[in-house]
């Protein structure tokens, strides 16, 4: 819910503000017709990616292209491909108050980069370097992450966790954070005072942590048939993300 909020905000009066799952009463009155209109205009063969993992040889691939896709239709009708305006961001807050709810569930972010921006990957170091935490997570104190530190020693929230969300030209750099309610000024401060560290006086011991951090998690996600699919399907394979 509060990430639904956060793109109802961040792009409001655009496309990325609706909800992934759609409102009851458009799924109400969703029709076979429109399902059959939505398949016509989009699923085109230059729109389409197919991708093979494990013991498959690039022939048993082409052939079964043949027999299952062949009939898809290379043009859009009147040789117009449809244009997607694009998702403008506005600064901009939400606030949605429930008193009778223990906790605060707060999310802060700032417009980022699409999928095809080389600052995409930097994105994503600078959130290795802050970290994330959960209360159930062991050390004490004694963690990598400075704001996962802080958050232990003075009790700022229950668990923080941060994000780089990208889309085709644009994007939400921020972090997720769950406090108590007279924490989250306290919880605030620190966490935009780790995105000025960032700027300022992050070391290179820290970067390099960090890249080693991400290149692990990025080699993880690759472990399995189905993951490589995954990967293979994304606008950048995950060789691109290592190569830094």
């Amino acid at each position: 819910v509060t990430f639904d909020y956060l793109h109802a905000t961040a792009f409001q009066g655009t496309a990325l503000a609706r909800t992934v799952e759609g409102t009851t009463e458009n799924i109400k009155h969703l029709t076979r017709a429109d399902l059959a209109s939505y398949i016509d205009t989009h699923f085109k063969a230059p729109r389409m990616v197919l991708a093979a993992a494990g013991g498959i040889s690039h022939k048993e691939l082409v052939d079964a292209a043949r027999q299952h896709f062949s009939g898809v239709s290379f043009t859009y009708k009147e040789d117009a491909v449809p244009i997607l305006p694009r998702c403008r961001f506005t600064g901009s807050e939400i606030r949605a108050r429930d008193d009778a709810l223990p906790v605060a569930h707060i999310a802060l972010a700032v417009e980022g980069p699409g999928w095809a921006d080389p600052d995409n990957v930097v994105l994503h170091v600078a959130n290795a370097i802050i970290g994330r935490y959960d209360r159930t997570f062991g050390g004490g104190k004694h963690l990598s992450s400075r704001l996962a530190a802080l958050a232990v020693e003075h009790k700022l929230c229950h668990s923080f966790q941060t994000f780089n969300t990208s889309y085709s030209d644009t994007g939400l750099f921020g972090f997720h954070f769950v406090a108590d309610p007279l924490s989250i000024d306290d919880m605030m401060f620190c966490a935009q005072g780790e995105w000025m560290r960032l700027c300022t006086s992050t070391t290179e011991s820290e970067v390099k942590r960090a890249k080693n951090h991400l290149r692990n998690a990025m080699v993880a996600q690759l472990d399995g048939p189905i993951e490589q699919l995954l990967d293979y399907n994304r606008i950048r394979s995950g060789m691109y993300w290592i190569r830094f």
